[in-house]
């Protein structure tokens, strides 16, 4: 994987005097901009998606139905499982709003 996401100062970490020693320190300066968020952020693609590997089945998600009502969004959806074996899936919803930045979106269910 060539992702340059972080810096030795973040991992692993350093001591005072910029080397390796026994009791490391490790600054996260990425503030909320953490995981998926980070790589939204940066438009840079996961190297392994939440799940990747991790299924030897397949899955479909069909019927996507969306309302709004005032504040309240609600959203619904089949899944079906396709593959030749038995499985389960985690449909995970993100959503983005302005008040969020610089979160570009962020995990609110999965079931």
């Amino acid at each position: 994987v060539d992702e340059e996401r972080f810096t030795k100062w973040q991992h692993p970490g350093l001591c005072a005097d910029n080397s390796w020693c026994k009791h490391m320190i490790a600054n996260f300066s990425e503030d909320v901009l953490v995981g998926y968020r980070w790589n939204n952020a940066q438009d840079v693609p996961s190297a392994f998606p939440f799940g990747f590997g991790l299924s030897y089945t397949k899955f479909v998600f069909t019927d996507l139905h969306t309302s709004c009502s005032g504040a309240s969004a609600s959203v619904a959806f089949r899944v079906s499982n396709v593959g030749s074996r038995a499985g389960t899936a985690v449909p995970q919803l993100y959503i983005g709003f302005r008040s969020l930045r610089p979160v570009l979106r962020q995990l609110r269910a999965f079931k």
